[in-house]
């Protein structure tokens, strides 16, 4: 009974409930760095167009433009295309979001963080494509920073 005593006394102590507040407080506000929501827009490293919505705690829409590099047993090009991701993103504590999903040929993996007004991140966007006779990969990846626009 006395060992109860002495544990009970040292969880309600003062100090431990400050500390327990102080730690609830830093996953606030760590979850609350995300930003309020809204549209983000920017550009690849390479110059082309990004964009996706924050909407509650998710990451939607998330596009690009990008440069492909496609390669197949006799043949490589590139070609620039349009680029986005079907899929949700849950926004995590730090603002951190990850989209990762294959769908038919098509292999997606954003991973960005949202602070506020803008966000930066990778994308990695691999598919399958016919190219004279033959099936070849493509892919694109790239880096972006974006910042809020509504």
């Amino acid at each position: 009974m006395n060992r109860f005593r002495v544990v009970l006394a040292l969880v309600l102590r003062p100090s431990t409930i400050v500390v327990v507040f102080l730690l609830a407080a830093l996953v606030l506000a760590g979850a609350g760095s995300a930003g309020s929501g809204g549209r983000y827009t920017g550009k690849t490293k390479e110059g082309f167009p990004v964009s996706f919505r924050v909407a509650g705690s998710y990451v939607t829409g998330f596009k690009l433009a990008g440069n492909a590099s496609c390669v197949a047993w006799h043949s490589t090009s590139g070609e620039v295309g349009a680029f986005s991701a079907s899929e949700k993103g849950r926004l995590k504590a730090g603002g951190k979001f990850v989209l990762d999903y294959t769908k038919h040929t098509l292999h997606v993996q954003v991973t960005g963080r949202v602070l506020g007004s803008s966000a930066s991140g990778s994308a990695k966007f691999h598919y399958a494509k016919s190219m004279g006779g033959e099936v070849g990969t493509c892919w694109v990846k790239t880096t972006w920073k974006v910042k809020q626009t509504g």
